[in-house]
């Protein structure tokens, strides 16, 4: 293989200092646009410095010289060798991004998938754009078609491409958490002979994992961050582990694949309970297709009523679930609290239930039925958990001959109003 053309053609400068070569391509490295406007001096310019001493095992990912010696390298690759390296450009060196396997310029998908892994040092943003070589399909025609899940130490990228043929795929890494600007990083031609599949699609959010506000409220989820749901395990658990108290909210999302949207699913899919130190999440997914169940946070004294997403988890349900009870559906007042029963959502009418809740600082914790009726549940031990007493009420109650709503509902402070605790549906 030859490049005879002079379109690729480069010079640059060899240097050898305190005892290493290294690499000066003053083109590269000078300043070049940012952002474009028909005024010049309102246009955003900036040099990239890891074009002034680039280390010879990272310039051979840009860089070809005619004579391999030049390489400066202690193994020197062919022209063939070149070809087939990915594409890396300097954020990815920057960001000091690795691959943890060998990975060439062209991926082949597999069973109608292709993926790619990136090791970071620390929790890294990443986007993807998907394009088809031939113009066929926008990038904005395929978001739906690569997911992005990032953890604290890796990013994985996976690829379905909705029709066989050729499509370029570009990673882009966002310089700090305050950044609005994404870099690209590497780009992969991937060939995509068979498409399994094809009209099964990816949830559009950003990426799945945790974001930078977790980490600067102390919070900590431990766990995967792709699920599969199996009934047989009764419910998908979250946990998520506090340094300080903040205040917080949950969602769960279903992924209507011909609506190319997420629908929200009701509350009563999912079960939230709360410790001074730690929140827990039970989640169930009753039809088939992706879910993303998302957790937001803020500060206990901000005012703002703004929670930014902190944690996203992908969860796979791969059939109907059509006799998956639901849970009791919490408010959003979270008090520290357990409850032990019921965890079922829908009860019958015209029968008794065993009420039995471990809540922080109740005086009095009554449940309310559809025609008003209260029944008073009794204190009846302490329970400690994680260092915090927690009083338990327990009481069997009538249900009552009235479908409709049943809350359980607490009081704090004498004089005060009930707040609602959960909610049950009489069926």
């Amino acid at each position: 293989m030859t490049l005879d053309s002079p379109t690729f053609r480069n010079t640059w400068t060899g240097a050898y200092l305190d005892g290493h070569w290294y690499f000066i391509n003053c083109l590269w490295a000078s300043r070049h646009v940012t952002y474009r406007t028909n005024d010049p001096l309102k246009a955003m310019y900036e040099s990239d410095d890891f074009y002034f001493l680039t280390n010879p095992e990272d310039h051979i990912y840009q860089h070809f010289p005619i004579e391999a010696r030049f390489q400066l390298l202690r193994r020197p690759i062919s022209l063939d060798e070149f070809v087939n390296l990915p594409l890396l450009r300097s954020p990815f060196f920057k960001n000091r991004l690795v691959f943890p396997q060998k990975f060439k310029a062209v991926l082949e998908t597999h069973n109608g998938l292709a993926k790619v892994k990136i090791r970071t040092t620390s929790l890294t943003i990443f986007d993807a754009i998907l394009e088809k070589s031939d113009g066929g399909y926008s990038a904005a025609d395929l978001q739906d078609r690569v997911l992005v899940c990032i953890e604290p130490d890796e990013a994985t990228f996976t690829i379905r491409p909705p029709v066989h043929g050729e499509y370029f795929l570009h990673l882009y890494v966002k310089r700090d958490e305050h950044s609005h600007k994404l870099d690209c990083a590497s780009s992969f031609k991937i060939n995509c002979p068979v498409v399994n599949n094809p009209g099964k699609s990816f949830p559009v959010v950003p990426y799945i994992g945790p974001t930078p506000a977790m980490h600067r409220f102390g919070l900590m989820v431990e766990g995967p961050v792709v699920h599969a749901f199996d009934p047989d395990d009764n419910f998908i658990p979250v946990t998520l582990q506090m340094q300080r108290q903040v205040k917080f909210a949950a969602s769960l999302q279903r992924h209507d694949g011909e609506k190319h949207a997420l629908v929200d699913m009701n509350k009563h899919w999912f079960l939230q309970q709360k410790t001074d130190n730690e929140a827990t999440f039970a989640v169930r997914c009753p039809k088939i297709g992706y879910y993303v169940f998302s957790l937001f946070a803020a500060e206990a004294e901000d005012p703002s009523g703004y929670l930014p997403c902190v944690y996203r988890c992908l969860i796979e349900s791969k059939r109907d679930w059509h006799k998956m009870p639901p849970f009791p559906m919490a408010s959003q007042h979270w008090p520290n609290y357990k409850i032990h029963q019921p965890l079922v959502g829908h009860l019958k009418v015209d029968t008794w239930e065993l009420f039995k809740i471990s809540l922080q600082a109740a005086i009095d914790v009554a449940v309310v039925t559809p025609e008003d009726t209260w029944c008073h549940l009794e204190e009846t031990e302490n329970m400690s958990l994680h260092a915090l007493t927690l009083g338990t009420w327990e009481g069997v109650v009538p249900t009552g001959k009235t479908s409709g709503r049943m809350l359980v509902c607490a009081k704090y402070v004498a004089g005060s109003n009930y707040e609602p605790l959960f909610e049950f549906k009489l069926k």
